[in-house]
């Protein structure tokens, strides 16, 4: 099946982390703000659907009002598509072509079952590995559009191979 949308952006809510004090923020805040804005922009550029998983705290009726506030903004781009429902994004895993998060362990389930997925520069002293291929799936502001289109034209396997995260998948579909 075509995937209904060329990108997935996971939320990590690390806006709404801060906001009720429940995370020490260093830069994630700032990382994932960075990010929804290139998002934005790309989608516009590039006219490409887009489609945000908000995390499951972004998503609890008392948030919602908050939720909804915060990404008023970027709702307005005709090119992304927020839903504010419930349903689990790992049950829509095959609806995007290609997944991005700054930090999800949904992202690494992604990757496991064999879907194209990237990460936005959270890069930590000792994570990912110095050397080890998942670094090559981990873009920043200043590869974002070359590695995102690149990824986009590639088929799955391709992409797995192109990045050498073969190891990395067990469900790869052929």
């Amino acid at each position: 099946n075509k995937p209904k949308y060329k990108i997935g952006y996971y939320s990590s809510g690390y806006w709404l982390r801060s906001k009720n004090g429940n995370v020490s923020l260093g830069d994630f805040f700032s990382v994932e703000t960075e990010l929804i804005k290139i998002l934005d922009e790309y989608a516009k550029i590039f006219n490409i659907q887009i489609i945000f998983y908000l995390h499951p705290k972004e998503l609890k009726e008392e948030n919602l009002v908050l939720t909804k506030n915060y990404y008023s903004e970027i709702g307005k781009n005709k090119n992304i598509h927020i839903p504010f429902d419930k349903v689990p994004s790992v049950l829509a895993l095959n609806d995007v072509d290609l997944g991005i998060s700054i930090k999800s362990t949904l992202m690494f389930e992604r990757i496991y079952y064999g879907y194209k997925t990237l990460f936005y520069c959270f890069k930590q002293k000792d994570f990912p590995i110095k050397k080890s291929s998942l670094e090559n799936i981990f873009i920043d502001k200043y590869t974002f559009n070359e590695i995102i289109s690149k990824s986009l034209s590639l088929k799955t396997y391709e992409f797995f191979d192109y990045f050498n995260i073969m190891k990395y998948t067990k469900y790869l579909q052929l």
